[in-house]
């Protein structure tokens, strides 16, 4: 019981205080979250190809 719950309390290495159980459930959440992104972005890849609009817009920031 003493070792399953000093597991709990580790730190990943080279870090000060991120605990490990916190990058292990933060790792997979990032990726699914990117997979996300990347469909987005094919979707409107794909609008924009199909009504021949250009693929690459001039980004401003703040603009909606």
């Amino acid at each position: 019981m003493v070792a399953l719950s000093a597991s709990n309390f580790q730190i990943v290495l080279g870090t000060d205080n991120v605990m490990q159980w916190w990058f292990l459930l933060a790792a997979p959440l990032s990726f699914f979250l990117m997979v996300g992104r990347v469909f987005q972005n094919l979707a409107d890849d794909l609008k924009n190809w199909k009504t021949g609009e250009p693929l690459i817009k001039q980004a401003v920031i703040g603009a909606d």
